[in-house]
């Protein structure tokens, strides 16, 4: 089988696990609870699971690619088990230190103490997803791909479910007023996150003889993969904080109270649901490319194996931010409507994420090189621009101020990777023709939104099947240009 089918057959399984558990958060978490919470609550719940993501991260420590470089080269039971072993040291110190301080961690984040149950439930919420990153990352390694889907997906159904569950279900009514369950639906995010903490739970128990176990305590390996692995961390944080950010500089850079900041929070993280479309995909692609990359360095032709790679992700991911931009208007009615003042911003931060995909791209080089304190260069100016234009354009513009910074951040990150890759791993990625698709891609967009739809009553029948054939004007273009290179790289072995 060729190489590009290989990869496009594991993206298609990682992304079906990514991508339906995503869907299904987007559906329930990102929609849903639009129409459940009110925007104060709403923000609280994003700028919580912020936290959870930089815990995570600091928890894992970037150990499953590290365990991806040295398995071959060292062992797998013995990388893996070191891995595992290092997260769940350092998990059980966390989890014991949020449970302690709790009340003081709610205060200090302008809550009060009343929000401290909240990070108790994500504290453990934590503790039992960072156990299980590494066996996980295990299943990847040796191309399990369909149990990954499986457990993956099992996790987020039992979650759908039980936030479901928790509030359909008329508990008042059947449970006596002191009851806890009656008692929880006056703060529904604790129903929120105690349903991911127990979905979290079953898959922790069935992935128990998944977890790798220290056969040979080797410091010297350990030091190894930590060394390694710092940089990525530090790459890691960036991407959160690149990501998320946002739920902080809103909240205190807005100008005005906290509680009216928060709940511009979460109209921004509506519309930032929406695009994270996008991302699904770009998310599933280097769930797939990463090991891929890996198992491709030795290879004498490897250049040209990363340059298709690339071109059939800007190609891909142009198709689908098309069909978004075109559909954009008839998806914002799945928000709750004190969300969908946000939705302009949507092209914008589709850009971003397309970017972040060509970044996922063009920084193999320092990872298979083991040059990856620049990967903490680039992701240190990614920050920098994140936070310092993201802070002035949000005091300026309002909350557009952070979509077009994420704009900025990951385009800029992108740039750094694929110029300082030519010296050090030179990649013939064709550069120019993703910009120019990524152009026609908005070019048409605009045309169609700015002219072309004012000549008809939006909705109507002639504005369905102007937009259609918009899109099939493009997938034509699309085929008819980039056809005949498909072909011949899905013949590459």
């Amino acid at each position: 089988m060729s190489l590009i089918k290989t990869l496009a057959g594991e993206t298609a399984v990682y992304g079906l696990s990514f991508i339906v558990g995503r869907v299904l958060n987007w559906i329930v978490l990102g929609l849903y609870l639009t129409h459940r919470l009110d925007t104060f609550e709403y923000g609280l719940y994003n700028e919580m699971y912020f936290y959870v993501a930089l815990a995570l991260i600091l928890l894992v420590f970037r150990l499953e690619t590290t365990s991806f470089r040295y398995a071959r080269q060292e062992g797998e039971e013995s990388v893996f088990g070191i891995a595992f072993g290092h997260v769940a040291t350092l998990g059980s110190a966390l989890l014991a230190f949020v449970l302690w301080w709790a009340p003081t961690l709610s205060t200090g984040l302008g809550y009060g103490p009343d929000a401290s149950t909240y990070l108790r439930l994500l504290g453990w919420i934590v503790w039992l997803d960072a156990l299980m990153a590494i066996p996980f990352a295990r299943l990847r390694y040796r191309g399990k791909a369909l149990r990954f889907a499986v457990l993956k997906i099992a996790h987020i159904l039992i979650h759908t479910a039980l936030v479901l569950l928790f509030f359909e279900m008329p508990w008042s009514e059947i449970l006596s007023p002191q009851h806890v369950l009656a008692q929880w639906k006056s703060r529904p995010l604790i129903g929120v996150f105690g349903a991911n903490l127990v979905a979290s739970a079953v898959i922790t128990m069935v992935m128990l003889r998944d977890m790798p176990l220290v056969r040979r305590a080797s410091i010297a390996l350990w030091q190894k993969m930590m060394r390694y692995a710092a940089p990525l961390v530090w790459v890691a944080l960036a991407g959160v904080l690149n990501q998320y950010a946002y739920t902080v500089l809103i909240k205190y850079g807005l100008g005005g109270d906290i509680a009216s900041n928060v709940a511009a929070m979460g109209v921004y993280s509506a519309a930032f649901k929406l695009s994270l479309l996008l991302a699904l995909f770009t998310t599933a692609f280097n769930y797939a490319a990463e090991p891929f990359f890996f198992r491709q360095m030795h290879r004498h032709d490897r250049a040209g194996i990363y340059a298709d790679v690339a071109r059939a992700y800007a190609l891909t991911a142009t198709a689908v931010i098309t069909a978004l931009l075109f559909t954009m208007d008839v998806l914002q009615y799945l928000l709750g409507s004190q969300y969908r003042q946000g939705l302009y911003l949507a092209p914008v931060l589709l850009g971003a994420f397309y970017f972040l995909g060509l970044y996922y791209n063009f920084s193999v080089w320092y990872k298979i090189t083991d040059r990856t304190h620049y990967g903490a260069i680039i992701a240190t100016v990614g920050v920098a621009i994140t936070f310092g234009m993201g802070a002035w354009w949000i005091s300026r513009i309002g909350m557009a101020g952070a979509a077009w910074a994420t704009l900025a951040c990951y385009s800029a990150m992108a740039t750094l990777a694929w110029w300082w890759g030519r010296r050090y791993l030179p990649i013939p990625y064709a550069v120019r023709r993703f910009l120019l698709w990524l152009l026609a891609s908005y070019a048409l967009y605009y045309l169609w939104q700015g002219i072309l739809r004012t000549q008809v009553e939006p909705f109507s029948t002639a504005d369905v099947l102007l937009r259609m054939g918009c899109l099939a004007l493009f997938a034509l273009a699309l085929w008819r240009i980039e056809g005949p290179w498909l072909t011949k790289a899905l013949r590459r072995t």
